[in-house]
């Protein structure tokens, strides 16, 4: 997420409520205290939310896919992709 999405979350959320945005996926990087606040509105605002934060990470560090922060960030989005179609049946 960037810092923009994170400052106009307060109109992003109620829209991405309306759209019908059923589960949101945040893979926090190196703007953590915005992509929190973000994430917290989500929750608030009934958005099913999933955080994951990479401690270490550097921005983009899924660009190097055999590190083991990319491997488990992958598999994160994975199985977040994977719950999310679950609960589009």
């Amino acid at each position: 997420m960037t810092s923009a999405v994170a400052n106009h979350s307060e109109t992003l959320v109620p829209l991405m409520r309306r759209a019908g945005f059923r589960y949101v996926f945040l893979g926090i990087e190196n703007i953590l205290d915005e992509d929190l606040a973000y994430a917290r509105r989500l929750i608030d605002a009934g958005v099913p939310c999933e955080l994951h934060v990479y401690p270490g990470a550097i921005h983009a560090f899924e660009m190097v896919p055999e590190t083991t922060l990319a491997t488990q960030a992958a598999t994160d989005l994975r199985r977040g992709l994977e719950r999310l179609l679950r609960r589009r049946r």
